[in-house]
Protein backbone atom coordinates (compact mmCIF):
# COMPACT_ATOMS: atom_id res chain seq x y z
CA UNK A 1 0.00 0.00 0.00
CA UNK A 2 1.71 3.49 -1.00
CA UNK A 3 2.03 5.83 1.35
CA UNK A 4 -1.04 8.68 1.48
CA UNK A 5 0.44 12.10 0.38
CA UNK A 6 -2.00 15.20 0.38
CA UNK A 7 -1.72 17.03 -3.16
CA UNK A 8 -3.65 18.97 -5.40
CA UNK A 9 -5.79 16.96 -7.51
CA UNK A 10 -3.11 17.23 -10.11
CA UNK A 11 -0.98 15.44 -7.96
CA UNK A 12 2.04 18.33 -7.20
CA UNK A 13 1.94 22.51 -6.33
CA UNK A 14 2.83 25.41 -7.45
CA UNK A 15 5.50 28.22 -7.48
CA UNK A 16 5.84 31.69 -8.10
CA UNK A 17 4.77 34.16 -5.38
CA UNK A 18 4.38 36.91 -8.03
CA UNK A 19 1.30 35.56 -9.03
CA UNK A 20 -0.68 36.72 -5.98
CA UNK A 21 -2.14 40.21 -7.50
CA UNK A 22 -3.52 37.06 -10.59
CA UNK A 23 -5.01 35.08 -8.18
CA UNK A 24 -7.69 37.85 -6.86
CA UNK A 25 -9.61 36.92 -10.03
CA UNK A 26 -12.93 36.36 -8.92
CA UNK A 27 -15.19 33.97 -11.04
CA UNK A 28 -18.00 35.10 -9.52
CA UNK A 29 -18.84 38.45 -11.42
CA UNK A 30 -22.02 38.12 -13.37
CA UNK A 31 -23.84 40.02 -15.91
CA UNK A 32 -27.31 39.93 -15.66
CA UNK A 33 -28.77 36.59 -16.49
CA UNK A 34 -25.69 34.42 -14.61
CA UNK A 35 -23.34 35.06 -17.39
CA UNK A 36 -19.75 34.90 -15.58
CA UNK A 37 -17.56 37.17 -17.35
CA UNK A 38 -13.33 38.58 -17.28
CA UNK A 39 -12.19 40.81 -19.56
CA UNK A 40 -8.99 39.17 -20.80
CA UNK A 41 -6.78 41.82 -20.81
CA UNK A 42 -6.93 42.33 -17.07
CA UNK A 43 -7.23 39.67 -14.59
CA UNK A 44 -5.46 41.03 -11.71
CA UNK A 45 -8.57 43.54 -11.37
CA UNK A 46 -11.20 41.94 -13.02
CA UNK A 47 -14.32 40.84 -10.53
CA UNK A 48 -12.58 42.95 -7.32
CA UNK A 49 -15.96 43.33 -4.67
CA UNK A 50 -19.54 43.33 -6.54
CA UNK A 51 -18.73 45.11 -9.69
CA UNK A 52 -18.61 42.84 -13.05
CA UNK A 53 -15.97 43.55 -15.22
CA UNK A 54 -16.85 44.50 -18.60
CA UNK A 55 -14.82 45.18 -22.04
CA UNK A 56 -15.60 44.80 -25.42
CA UNK A 57 -18.01 42.12 -26.82
CA UNK A 58 -15.40 39.94 -28.29
CA UNK A 59 -13.62 39.93 -24.84
CA UNK A 60 -16.43 38.80 -23.03
CA UNK A 61 -15.28 35.44 -21.82
CA UNK A 62 -17.28 32.02 -22.45
CA UNK A 63 -19.58 30.88 -19.37
CA UNK A 64 -18.29 28.73 -17.18
CA UNK A 65 -20.39 28.00 -13.76
CA UNK A 66 -19.63 27.01 -10.50
CA UNK A 67 -21.08 23.59 -9.50
CA UNK A 68 -23.29 23.77 -6.61
CA UNK A 69 -24.75 21.10 -3.95
CA UNK A 70 -28.34 20.93 -5.87
CA UNK A 71 -28.91 17.51 -7.30
CA UNK A 72 -27.98 16.15 -10.63
CA UNK A 73 -30.39 13.44 -11.86
CA UNK A 74 -31.82 13.24 -8.42
CA UNK A 75 -27.92 12.62 -7.15
CA UNK A 76 -26.87 15.06 -4.84
CA UNK A 77 -23.54 16.39 -4.16
CA UNK A 78 -20.84 14.87 -4.27
CA UNK A 79 -22.67 11.74 -5.58
CA UNK A 80 -22.75 12.40 -9.56
CA UNK A 81 -19.21 13.15 -9.43
CA UNK A 82 -17.78 10.02 -7.86
CA UNK A 83 -16.40 7.26 -9.77
CA UNK A 84 -13.34 7.31 -12.75
CA UNK A 85 -12.06 10.05 -13.94
CA UNK A 86 -9.38 11.02 -16.60
CA UNK A 87 -7.02 14.23 -16.76
CA UNK A 88 -7.32 15.40 -20.40
CA UNK A 89 -5.76 19.21 -19.91
CA UNK A 90 -4.26 22.53 -18.24
CA UNK A 91 -3.95 26.06 -18.42
CA UNK A 92 -2.27 28.62 -16.06
CA UNK A 93 -1.30 32.27 -16.32
CA UNK A 94 2.39 30.64 -16.91
CA UNK A 95 4.46 27.85 -17.74
CA UNK A 96 5.76 27.25 -14.91
CA UNK A 97 2.51 26.15 -13.14
CA UNK A 98 2.29 23.60 -14.94
CA UNK A 99 6.07 22.12 -16.02
CA UNK A 100 5.64 19.32 -13.11
CA UNK A 101 2.69 17.47 -15.97
CA UNK A 102 5.89 17.52 -18.52
CA UNK A 103 6.97 13.84 -17.80
CA UNK A 104 3.33 13.00 -17.93
CA UNK A 105 1.48 10.77 -20.52
CA UNK A 106 -1.82 9.87 -18.80
CA UNK A 107 -3.50 9.81 -15.11
CA UNK A 108 -6.91 8.38 -14.25
CA UNK A 109 -8.74 9.05 -10.76
CA UNK A 110 -11.12 7.39 -8.41
CA UNK A 111 -13.08 9.94 -6.38
CA UNK A 112 -15.33 7.75 -3.70
CA UNK A 113 -16.24 9.12 -0.65
CA UNK A 114 -14.11 9.28 2.40
CA UNK A 115 -14.15 7.16 5.77
CA UNK A 116 -15.58 10.00 7.97
CA UNK A 117 -18.72 12.25 7.16
CA UNK A 118 -17.53 15.56 4.83
CA UNK A 119 -14.45 13.50 3.41
CA UNK A 120 -13.75 12.18 -0.20
CA UNK A 121 -10.97 9.79 -0.90
CA UNK A 122 -9.03 10.00 -3.98
CA UNK A 123 -7.00 7.67 -5.97
CA UNK A 124 -4.76 8.24 -8.80
CA UNK A 125 -2.15 5.96 -10.91
CA UNK A 126 0.38 8.52 -13.04
CA UNK A 127 1.52 6.72 -16.16
CA UNK A 128 4.78 8.55 -16.89
CA UNK A 129 6.13 9.05 -20.49
CA UNK A 130 8.65 6.59 -19.70
CA UNK A 131 5.68 3.99 -19.11
CA UNK A 132 6.03 3.81 -15.49
CA UNK A 133 2.82 3.29 -13.07
CA UNK A 134 3.33 6.07 -10.12
CA UNK A 135 0.36 5.23 -7.54
CA UNK A 136 -1.06 8.35 -5.60
CA UNK A 137 -3.53 8.93 -3.05
CA UNK A 138 -5.24 11.83 -0.71
CA UNK A 139 -7.92 12.96 0.93
CA UNK A 140 -10.51 16.06 0.18
CA UNK A 141 -12.48 17.70 2.97
CA UNK A 142 -16.14 19.15 1.43
CA UNK A 143 -17.25 22.37 2.60
CA UNK A 144 -21.01 22.43 4.39
CA UNK A 145 -23.14 24.23 1.40
CA UNK A 146 -20.66 24.00 -1.12
CA UNK A 147 -18.55 22.19 -3.84
CA UNK A 148 -15.18 23.95 -2.86
CA UNK A 149 -13.02 21.40 -1.62
CA UNK A 150 -9.72 21.65 0.81
CA UNK A 151 -6.86 19.08 0.83
CA UNK A 152 -6.11 17.50 3.78
CA UNK A 153 -2.53 18.59 4.89
CA UNK A 154 -2.45 21.57 2.84
CA UNK A 155 -4.66 24.81 4.34
CA UNK A 156 -3.15 26.94 1.21
CA UNK A 157 -4.89 24.97 -1.19
CA UNK A 158 -8.28 25.97 -2.40
CA UNK A 159 -9.80 23.28 -5.34
CA UNK A 160 -12.91 24.76 -6.91
CA UNK A 161 -15.54 22.86 -9.71
CA UNK A 162 -16.89 23.85 -12.24
CA UNK A 163 -19.13 22.53 -14.63
CA UNK A 164 -18.14 22.07 -18.66
CA UNK A 165 -19.66 22.27 -21.82
CA UNK A 166 -18.26 18.73 -22.64
CA UNK A 167 -20.33 15.38 -21.94
CA UNK A 168 -18.58 13.72 -19.10
CA UNK A 169 -16.43 16.71 -18.64
CA UNK A 170 -15.67 18.46 -15.22
CA UNK A 171 -13.17 21.83 -14.55
CA UNK A 172 -11.30 22.36 -11.43
CA UNK A 173 -9.63 25.47 -10.62
CA UNK A 174 -6.69 25.05 -7.99
CA UNK A 175 -4.88 27.46 -6.23
CA UNK A 176 -2.20 27.65 -3.24
CA UNK A 177 0.36 30.08 -2.52
CA UNK A 178 1.65 31.76 -5.37
CA UNK A 179 -0.38 29.38 -8.36
CA UNK A 180 -3.00 28.76 -10.05
CA UNK A 181 -4.22 26.58 -12.33
CA UNK A 182 -7.21 25.24 -14.29
CA UNK A 183 -7.81 21.28 -15.29
CA UNK A 184 -9.78 19.66 -17.70
CA UNK A 185 -11.04 15.65 -16.73
CA UNK A 186 -13.34 13.63 -18.45
CA UNK A 187 -15.28 10.58 -18.05
CA UNK A 188 -13.79 8.93 -21.16
CA UNK A 189 -9.51 9.31 -21.78
CA UNK A 190 -10.56 10.25 -25.22
CA UNK A 191 -13.36 13.15 -25.27
CA UNK A 192 -14.15 14.82 -28.40
CA UNK A 193 -11.70 17.15 -30.09
CA UNK A 194 -13.98 20.00 -29.70
CA UNK A 195 -14.01 19.71 -25.62
CA UNK A 196 -10.22 20.87 -25.79
CA UNK A 197 -10.62 23.60 -27.78
CA UNK A 198 -13.60 25.01 -25.57
CA UNK A 199 -11.38 24.78 -22.83
CA UNK A 200 -8.66 26.22 -24.39
CA UNK A 201 -10.35 29.14 -25.55
CA UNK A 202 -12.14 30.33 -22.44
CA UNK A 203 -8.98 29.43 -20.48
CA UNK A 204 -6.98 31.58 -22.58
CA UNK A 205 -9.36 34.44 -22.44
CA UNK A 206 -9.14 34.04 -18.10
CA UNK A 207 -5.84 35.17 -19.14
CA UNK A 208 -4.61 31.21 -18.26
CA UNK A 209 -2.77 31.57 -21.65
CA UNK A 210 -0.54 28.46 -20.75
CA UNK A 211 -1.68 25.28 -22.34
CA UNK A 212 -0.50 21.76 -21.61
CA UNK A 213 -2.26 18.99 -23.42
CA UNK A 214 -1.83 15.57 -22.02
CA UNK A 215 -0.73 12.91 -24.85
CA UNK A 216 -2.13 9.97 -23.61
CA UNK A 217 -0.73 7.37 -26.01
CA UNK A 218 0.22 4.33 -23.74
CA UNK A 219 -2.98 2.42 -21.79
CA UNK A 220 -4.29 4.04 -18.55
CA UNK A 221 -2.30 1.91 -15.21
CA UNK A 222 -4.15 0.19 -12.87
CA UNK A 223 -5.91 1.92 -10.25
CA UNK A 224 -4.61 0.34 -6.51
CA UNK A 225 -7.71 -0.89 -4.47
CA UNK A 226 -5.64 -0.14 -1.50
Amino acid sequence: MPPEVTLSIGGWGGSRADLRAVASLSLTSVLPGGRFVAPCSSPAVCGRGDTPCFGEAKDLCPEHTQLTTEGVDGKEFPEPYLGQWYFIAGAAPTKEELVTFDPVDNIVFNMAVGSAPMQLQLRATIRTKNGLCVPRKWIYHLSDGSTDLRTEGRPDMKTKLFSSACPGGIMLKESGQGYQRFLLYNRSPHPPEKCVEEFQSLTSCLDFKAFLLTPRNQDACELSSN
